[in-house]
């Protein structure tokens, strides 16, 4: 370690030498004089701030340990280098000039900013604190210079200086008008967003408060949440952000969506205000609500009419079918021609199908018009599964199907509207026998379930639902939008008039089906619809 013993040496000889006249005083100086040196070599060799010292040709003759570690060396070998050879060759010519003026007599700086080329090419930010060294006469003899590392410090900095231009390159560019206002309201700064959407310039704006940017009324309003939070800390406005209106230079309001965001710290306290000019969007919300309200008041007036047409529709065609029976039976007397006959079948035939359509088309509208109502009572389920088996029978011997049954052998009575879950059946039932292929299956099974409820299962071996309509299957008027209407009869109704008749007992209509396999349909009603101590 390189320490200044030379120094420290010639000093305590000089104190040495005074005059016995002095020797009181003399003690005294002498041992505040090796105190100083001692507490001197103690800072110089063990402070955590580097220490040089050079001659006046800039040469190194001393370097404490702290100086040296920042350039991963030690004292000795630090000793002998030039300030030239340490230096930027970029920043060596200024930096001679400002020591030579030192050198010269010139009153030290403060800190100076210096870069340190390092061996492996690296830089090394330091801060510099320089003084000057002087021998007895007072002649200077060399610099001292304090040395601290300030690369962490520079780096930050730097960084600091990147994020800064990149947060104002996004305020800048932002489409939004953003300012920052003091607590008590006085705008200190704009962007460039705030003259195009507002018509201010940014000079006409700082310094003013940001009322000016208000109706009157919302101004006063605005001046009371601001004092109701300064004082209780209440929050209204702070981070939630709503839409207020804003006023434009000349004098033209619009709707603006205002974020604030409160910045608080020692000794500095601001609001950030983004406004957002959203009149455009809630034009258009607006438009979209009254269509909506529009939509739904001709909707329900649809409803509405269909369902008062019940009456209308109903009568005129149950005569057709009437006066059709009565000729196909020939009640009046024997045909002629036995062809009049096939021609009644058909008749009567297609004005079932067409009554069908329109009591479905009747009750959906009956549903959506919120006019449908339960008539429950106590009824026996398994009597309901009979009947519906029953009167489909035939029907699945036309299209040569089996029809199986599996139905507990003592099922509970259940309170519950007889009408609407013997339409259910029926609607399940006359799907499965419309899209199962000739010789397959179809099949009604009921029980109670393990908790309590009723269960009820319609199963067929048909063609199936693709995966990807399983979602859509229920809403009204499917199969009517797509190419099953060609090769089935019915508008699809069907399956959505069954699972509003089951919400409709609080009951769930689940669909499990593979396209080509089958499908089953599961009826479940909840087990307080279900007597269970009969």
């Amino acid at each position: 370690m390189v320490r200044l013993s030379r120094v420290r040496a010639e000093s305590l000889g000089r104190a040495m030498s005074c005059s016995n006249s002095e020797k009181p005083s003399t003690s005294g100086a002498l041992l505040d004089a090796a105190l100083r040196l001692r507490l001197f070599d103690e800072v110089f060799a063990h402070g955590e701030m580097g220490i040089s010292v050079v001659d006046l040709t800039y040469t190194m003759t001393h370097a404490n340990p702290a100086y040296a570690a920042l350039f991963g060396r030690t004292p000795e070998e630090m000793v002998g280098r030039t300030l030239e050879s340490l230096t930027l060759p970029e920043d060596w010519e200024w930096e001679r000039e400002v020591l030579d003026r030192l050198a010269g007599g010139e009153r030290p700086p403060g800190v100076l900013e210096k870069r340190y080329r390092l061996d492996d090419g690296s830089v090394l930010h330091v801060g510099v604190h320089p003084s000057l060294l002087r021998d007895d006469e007072g002649l200077i003899i060399g610099l001292v210079a304090m040395v601290t590392d300030r690369t962490v410090l520079r780096r930050r900095e730097e960084a600091l200086e990147r994020s800064e231009e990149r947060y104002r390159a996004i305020i800048e560019t932002a489409v939004e008008a953003i300012m920052t206002v003091t607590p008590d309201g006085t705008i200190l700064e704009v962007n460039p967003a705030v003259e195009s959407m507002l018509g201010y310039t940014a000079d006409e704006l700082v310094g003013r408060n940001v009322a000016i940017l208000m109706p009157q009324d919302e101004a006063g309003r605005h001046a009371g949440y601001m004092n109701r939070y300064l004082t209780t800390g209440e929050r209204r406005m702070i981070g939630i952000g709503r839409d207020v209106p804003v006023q434009r230079k000349d004098g033209s309001v619009f709707v603006g969506w205002l974020a604030l965001t409160e910045i608080k710290r020692p000794g500095f306290h601001v609001f950030v205000g983004t406004i957002r000019d959203v009149s455009q969007a809630r034009q258009a919300e607006a438009a979209l609500i009254q269509a909506k309200e529009a939509a739904e008041l001709a909707n329900r007036a649809k409803s509405a009419f269909l369902s008062n047409m019940s009456h209308e529709l109903r009568t005129p065609l149950n005569g057709i079918l009437g006066f059709a029976d009565v000729v196909q039976q020939q009640m009046l007397g024997a045909l002629e021609n036995p062809q009049y006959l096939a021609y009644m079948a058909e008749i009567k035939r297609s004005g079932e199908l067409l009554l069908a359509n329109i009591n479905d088309l009747l009750e959906v509208a009956s549903i959506e018009a919120g006019t449908l109502d339960l008539d429950e009572t106590l009824m026996d389920f398994r009597d309901t599964v009979v009947s519906c088996l029953r009167l489909v029978a035939k029907r699945a011997e036309r299209g040569k199907l089996k029809v199986q049954a599996d139905i507990a052998a003592e099922l509970p009575p259940i309170y519950a509207d007889p009408r609407a879950l013997k339409q259910v059946l029926m609607h399940l039932l006359s799907n499965a026998i419309k899209f199962t292929p000739a010789g397959g299956c179809i099949g009604l099974a009921a029980r109670v379930d393990s908790d309590g409820g009723l269960v009820a299962e319609v199963f067929d071996t048909g063609i199936g639902i693709p995966e990807d309509r399983m979602e859509s299957v229920m809403l009204p008027f499917v199969q009517g939008e797509s190419l099953l209407t060609r090769h089935y009869e019915g508008i699809g109704l069907g399956l959505s008039i069954a699972k509003s008749l089951m919400d409709k007992h609080g009951g769930r209509l689940e669909i499990r089906s593979h396209e080509g396999v089958g499908t089953t349909v599961i009826l479940r009603l909840p087990p307080d619809r279900v007597v269970s101590d009969w």
